[in-house]
């Protein structure tokens, strides 16, 4: 049973995510299949290739590149990355999420970009990878990396 007002006790607890692009282990990815599988153990060695693999799909994450309170649920690209139910009971947010869903008109998303001059809607810089993550118009994508995935849902949401 649920209740409301429980004390409770949060603990660190020593631990890791790993990941592999075709290990058998794990769980696949609830994104993209081609983000591979994922599954939680010990702490060990930190997985190389992670964050270059999750950036070539276009895929954003985190509170550095999402931001706190600065990108409507929709602009992440929630809803092709199986990250919203609509019809699932309230949640928070839900009123935004829906509009935006019904409306079928999301204005911005979260794209991967070659690296230039961050600007004011620069998320996330990574100069190693020659990438950054921005929040950009949807009629003003320019040179961002449009996978497929988020190609077919610019694609619907233009209108006829």
């Amino acid at each position: 049973m649920y209740r409301l007002r429980r004390a409770i006790t949060i603990e660190p607890v020593a631990g890791a995510v790993h990941w592999s692009r075709d290990s058998g282990e794990g769980v696949a990815d609830p994104r993209l299949a081609e983000l591979g599988r994922r599954w939680l153990g010990d702490p060990g060695e930190p997985a190389t290739g992670w964050h270059a693999h999750r950036l070539s799909l276009g895929v954003t994450e985190g509170q550095q590149e999402l931001g706190i309170d600065q990108t409507l649920w929709l602009e992440a690209n929630a809803r092709e990355l199986n990250g919203v139910s609509f019809t699932k009971g309230c949640y928070t947010g839900q009123e935004n999420t829906a509009r935006m869903h019904h409306r079928a008109k999301v204005n911005r998303r979260l794209v991967v970009a070659p690296l230039t001059e961050a600007g004011d809607r620069t998320r996330a810089s990574y100069p190693d990878l020659g990438l950054m993550v921005e929040l950009r118009r949807v009629e003003s994508l320019g040179d961002a990396r449009v996978p497929a995935w988020l190609a077919t849902a610019l694609a619907m949401q233009e209108p006829a």
